[in-house]
C-alpha cells in the first residue's frame, strides 16, 4: 500500500486542483488502511456501513453495526 497509495492520491488531487472536487477512495481492505487515510485527512467511502444497516434491520440485531461504529473511521 505505502508509499504507492500516497503517490496515487497526490496525482488525483493534482488532477482535480481548481475544480472544487474532492476524491473519495473506496477501500476494500482491512479498516486499518482507512484509519491511516483518515490520519492524513483523506476521507474514504464506508462501503461496509450500508450492508451492516441492512443486516441490523433484517435480523433485528445491532451487535455488528454497533461494533463497526466504534471502529470505523470518522
Amino acid at each position: 500500500m505505502e508509499p504507492e497509495i500516497w503517490e496515487l492520491i497526490a496525482q488525483c488531487e493534482e488532477a482535480l486542483e481548481g475544480t472544487g472536487s474532492e476524491i473519495l477512495p473506496e477501500i476494500h481492505e482491512n479498516y486499518f488502511i482507512q484509519k491511516k487515510l483518515e490520519e492524513k485527512d483523506v476521507y474514504t467511502y464506508d462501503f461496509q456501513l450500508p450492508m451492516l444497516i441492512l443486516n441490523a434491520v433484517y435480523f433485528g440485531r445491532t451487535l455488528y453495526l454497533k461494533n463497526w461504529m466504534k471502529l470505523c473511521p470518522r
